[in-house]
């Protein structure tokens, strides 16, 4: 089943991920050592999601509306 909730998954904890990404300065330094990344990843178009596409989402009730739409009961 998919929820639409994080679950607790412990490599992640263990390596301290998290969402959005911290700035700290191991991050930095992890940044500063591959510039060809970074390059790129800037250089990217804006990503979307597949299934909203171009949707504009401004409210929480708006978002519910789209949701119903995302099951294929």
């Amino acid at each position: 089943m998919d929820l639409p909730i994080m679950g607790q998954r412990h490599k992640d904890v263990k390596n301290k991920l998290s969402a959005p990404p911290r700035l700290t300065a191991t991050s930095l330094i992890q940044f500063l050592n591959r510039p060809g990344w970074c390059l790129k990843m800037a250089c990217t178009s804006h990503h979307t999601f597949g299934n909203i596409g171009e949707t504009k989402i401004s409210s929480l009730g708006a978002h519910n509306l789209i949701i119903p739409d995302q099951f294929s009961i």
